[in-house]
């Protein structure tokens, strides 16, 4: 499906130093496999120049969900690898780049799911296969102060894979597109920080996607952007740039485009 593409999967950025850590798997279409990988590559903001960590996770993965303790940590949340679907939390902290296995773990066992993140508070987690090929609506909460793991009662109102997960810090978290196991999707969901309820938002994608990347600016202006993907019912990477308006819940295409279509990818923001 992703033929010919680099898979970017995201330990999100870190506000300090100003930057970002990424976890890069190349996808052997030949083999039709995606191998995975225990590397994080580092991302500086202010030189745009990037390195690769000596220290690396513990388990080599992939497809899992970033999360994001702003200065303080990043997380790697479940995914694939060893032959077998993950429940770990793996961990790399930010002030001295060092990574860890923490005894937390998720709930399930599965790849494929979307991470969102308010602030320092907690980061949560939902949507996502198994081995089995059952998808999962249950959000799992990861309180960043204890590191400790916890299901909401609320759940996802829509059981999906590789859908794009955005966060507007401090009122809520969103994913938009997704697979169902039958269709592309182009539905949009919200998870209310405040009080940990969910719904549907009335805004769609324009097109079924799956796979897109997705980055956040809510600092000034509040918006989020779904970035590429897939689009199932046509077959096609997509070049689109979708922008989610916080204010409004609105989303719109914007007229700026990716200068290659690509799926697979996951976007990084650099918000101070």
């Amino acid at each position: 499906m992703k033929q010919g593409l680099i898979y970017l999967q995201l330990l999100p950025k870190e506000l300090n130093k100003l930057v970002v850590y990424l976890i890069v798997e190349l996808l052997d279409i030949g083999l039709g496999n995606d191998p995975e990988t225990n590397t994080i590559y580092k991302l500086t903001f202010s030189n745009e120049s990037t390195s690769t960590l000596s220290n690396t996770l513990g388990t080599p993965m992939r497809n899992g969900a970033g999360i994001n303790n702003l200065s303080t940590a990043g997380y790697f949340v479940c995914g694939y690898g060893a032959n077998n679907w993950s429940n770990k939390y793996q961990k790399v902290n930010y002030s001295n780049d060092a990574t860890s296995t923490l005894s937390a773990t998720a709930n399930n066992q599965l790849f494929v799911n979307v991470g969102m993140s308010n602030g320092s508070t907690a980061g949560y987690t939902t949507n996502g296969r198994d081995g089995s090929n059952t998808l999962y609506t249950n959000i799992n909460k990861f309180a960043y102060s204890n590191e400790t793991r916890s299901n909401l009662s609320a759940t996802s109102p829509k059981g999906a894979e590789q859908a794009g997960g955005l966060s507007y810090s401090g009122t809520a978290g969103y994913w938009a597109g997704g697979f169902d196991g039958s269709v592309g999707l182009t539905g949009m969901w919200k998870l209310n920080y405040s009080n940990e309820t969910t719904s549907t938002l009335s805004a769609t994608l324009s097109t079924q996607t799956e796979g897109n990347g997705s980055a956040s600016n809510d600092k000034s202006g509040g918006y989020g952007f779904n970035i590429g993907g897939w689009a199932r019912n046509t077959a096609t990477s997509l070049n689109l740039i979708r922008k989610l308006d916080y204010t409004n819940e609105t989303n719109t295409n914007i007229s700026a485009t990716l200068s290659a279509a690509n799926s697979g990818g996951s976007g990084v923001a650099n918000v101070i």
